[in-house]
């Protein structure tokens, strides 16, 4: 089509200006609607990103259930506390020793008592103040009948395995102590069954009450699979072996197939 009076190539170009200039109005337009937002009051506000957490926000994990648990979704084991003397557990630290960020992601050890419980127990209610070599915690024990005991809260440092490191990861928090996993562990022990209170290498084993209980209390820190270790593991001076006779297949098949939602916060820069 030809429009009288005006060359075709004027026309032309008329025509590519009008579709540039829509193009931008649209792409502005749509830019805008991403960046900005109004709040009640009319004023212009500028939308955030969401944060990324890990693990997910409150009260959500990551992690689907995959398949069917033979643990009940409504399962609640006994539960206790019984706390430790403040002087055999500390803070969690930001910055370790030396003035550098601590950025380790949360990992679960798992120990055992050799012991009873109650042994073990009466010791982390011991004094050990000025007596660094003695201190000594785990956050909870899980005893043969599956009961749960509440040692040291989560958002504190427990004093379970050190010296130790978990994949060349590892804190000092006292420039003449150990560096440890510690700082950024949740330490679970069980209980150890009678005829494990030696120092054998083997025992019968732990029983299914407190297993269920494992996967129940461990279900609740969002802590995946491949960051869920034993003292054994973690330990640099190779003198442990626990949790022996531990069934890590039985542990696997059935925290797999739980499900998850966190209650358990350790002051790691969870949401």
């Amino acid at each position: 089509m030809r429009v009288e009076g005006v060359p075709e190539s004027d026309v032309m170009r008329r025509r590519r200006w009008v579709w540039v200039g829509a193009v931008v109005f649209l792409l502005v337009s749509l830019m805008a609607s991403q960046s900005f937002s109004l709040n009640q009051e009319g004023t212009v506000v500028v939308l955030e990103p969401a944060p990324v957490t890990d693990p997910a926000g409150p009260g959500f994990c990551p992690l689907p259930a995959r398949g069917q648990s033979s643990i009940p979704l409504d399962f609640q084991p006994p539960q206790e506390v019984r706390p430790a003397h403040p002087s055999n557990y500390g803070q969690r630290q930001m910055l370790d020793a030396f003035g550098r960020p601590v950025v380790q992601s949360p990992i679960v050890v798992l120990h055992e008592t050799v012991g009873t419980a109650d042994n073990a127990l009466n010791l982390f209610e011991v004094d050990h103040t000025g007596n660094d070599n003695a201190q000594v915690s785990y956050h909870a024990i899980i005893r043969l009948d599956g009961t749960v005991v509440y040692i040291v809260p989560p958002t504190m440092r427990a004093f379970g395995a050190s010296p130790s490191q978990f994949r060349g990861q590892a804190v000092r928090t006292n420039p003449r102590g150990y560096a440890s996993v510690n700082n950024f562990a949740y330490h679970i022990s069980l209980e150890t069954p009678e005829d494990g209170r030696n120092n054998a290498n083997f025992h019968s084993g732990y029983t299914a009450a407190q297993y269920q209980s494992l996967v129940w209390l461990v279900a609740q820190t969002c802590i995946p699979l491949e960051r869920i270790t034993t003292h054994r593991a973690v330990d640099t001076s190779g003198s442990r072996k626990d949790p022996r006779s531990f069934d890590w297949a039985r542990f696997n098949d059935d925290y797999l197939r739980y499900p998850k939602r966190r209650t358990l916060y350790f002051g790691l820069g969870e949401a």
